[in-house]
């Protein structure tokens, strides 16, 4: 009984934590608010990109790093409902929850009921699911069609169809294409495909077949994503990707040390050391192992590479944290007697679930949704307002009247600058600063709104 419902109970957790501050917990912010206004300038005028004027949009998408998967059901939303912060992690909500049953439902293809429903509460009691997954980003979502991709090939190998296995190769597609971050996956795959098409499993045709479903939606994110109309714009594409986060030089070792002097990294180590130990004497035992386990295997040894070289910002190597902690049971379950790795697995679920109710408000943030509140009751339709690098704020305030410029990095901005021009009212961080022609007229958090004398 309870085995057969576990899944409802699992897209009824996760949704009512998910809920609860549904707004609010964490607060809209930078990277939202960018993909919120692309969804938004979708909604409302048919465009792609990123408003910097009245009728003016910037649509060299390279830098959204968030795709269509994402961005387009987020537009479908804000038209129905309205633009709101509400609407717009409508998406990530629906993603938040289908990745929880994915995920359980491919761990207990693979490993059986107890491991799945270990996995499945490990997940959803695990603090930055909802910080990452409630917000309008890529990796949860890019997660979902992952596991997705992987629990359709494991379909394929149960039944031999055809069909499966270009259904696979679809839905890992779109995983790329929800979030450049997931051509980590790539390589994972390939190796897969290859092992598949050597050992004779599948034709030629099938494996060109597999790679060309493949790569049909990361052509699509290509088409929207890149503008190679002229030389300067592809010349700043390249230069983007090439080092995105504008950094003169990596500090690898101290991204390193964190994995063993910081609790969210440790949690990592402990539990991938659980894995790939798990996994090494399986292979030493010549035990037979699943082939798709070795795609997330190398996803994992990646995204840890990748994140060395990163600024260090958790973010970059939750989608393997994740990947960890869902394989986690099933590996401890085989270093040690079950007993005693069922109770150290409880135990750790019981730490994480008060962890998540104890430090659950710790992200709140409402400033952007108290600016709203105070610009609709002060700002009058025809004042001009510009932002100053505040995509989130630019999205709440929902101005036609609006101009903004956007500051990634000292190699990439864009829009119109508080230096060329001179609007109603200024918004700025609490860093900046306005020129002589404006008074702080209110300030709210780390927002200065200020309006011209």
């Amino acid at each position: 009984m309870f085995q057969k419902y576990f899944s409802v109970f699992l897209v009824i957790f996760t949704a009512l934590v998910g809920l609860y501050g549904f707004q609010t917990i964490p607060g809209f912010w930078f990277d939202e608010g960018i993909m919120a206004q692309a969804a938004k300038n979708i909604a409302r005028y048919g465009v792609y990109g990123i408003q910097t004027a009245p009728g003016v949009f910037y649509t060299n998408n390279f830098w959204i790093t968030t795709g269509y998967p994402v961005v387009f059901p987020t537009a479908l939303f804000l038209k129905i409902f309205g633009i709101s912060v509400w609407a717009a992690r409508f998406t990530p909500f629906i993603y938040l929850i289908l990745f929880a049953v994915v995920s359980y439902f491919l761990i207990k293809k693979l490993y059986g009921f107890v491991p799945a429903a270990f996995a499945g509460l490990l997940l959803t009691t695990f603090p930055p699911l909802y910080g990452n997954g409630k917000a309008l980003l890529g990796e949860i979502p890019g997660l979902f069609w992952f596991v997705l991709g992987a629990l359709f090939y494991l379909i394929y190998e149960e039944k031999n169809k055809p069909a499966y296995f270009y259904v696979s190769g679809l839905v890992l597609g779109l995983s790329v294409a929800t979030k450049p971050y997931f051509i980590l996956i790539v390589p994972g795959v390939a190796l897969l495909t290859l092992f598949l098409w050597f050992r004779r499993c599948v034709d030629f045709r099938r494996f060109l077949g597999f790679w060309g479903v493949f790569s049909i939606p990361i052509l699509i994110w290509v088409f929207f994503a890149f503008d190679f109309s002229s030389l300067p714009n592809f010349g700043a594409t390249v230069s983007y990707f090439l080092n995105s986060y504008s950094a003169q030089t990596f500090d690898v070792f101290g991204n390193l040390f964190k994995f063993v002097s910081e609790s969210t990294p440790i949690h990592f180590t402990v539990l991938a050391l659980a894995v790939f130990v798990s996994f090494f004497i399986l292979l030493k035992n010549k035990k037979e192992i699943p082939p798709i386990t070795f795609v997330f295997l190398t996803f994992i040894i990646l995204a840890f590479l990748w994140y060395l070289k990163t600024p260090g910002w958790y973010r970059y190597f939750f989608p393997a944290h994740i990947i960890v902690l869902l394989f986690f049971p099933a590996s401890l379950r085989s270093l040690l007697n079950q007993f005693i790795a069922s109770a150290a697995v409880i135990l750790l679920i019981i730490f994480q679930a008060v962890f998540l109710f104890l430090n659950y408000g710790s992200l709140y943030g409402d400033e952007a949704m108290l600016l709203q509140k105070y610009a609709k009751e002060n700002i009058t339709e025809s004042s001009s307002v510009l932002v100053d690098s505040l995509p989130e704020v630019g999205f709440v305030l929902d101005n036609d009247n609006f101009y903004q410029r956007i500051f990634i990095s000292e190699k990439f901005e864009f829009g119109t600058s508080p230096a060329d021009f001179t609007a109603d009212y200024l918004v700025v961080g609490r860093s900046g600063e306005a020129g002589s022609g404006y008074v702080l007229d209110h300030e709210i958090g780390h927002y200065k709104l200020y309006r011209r004398k």
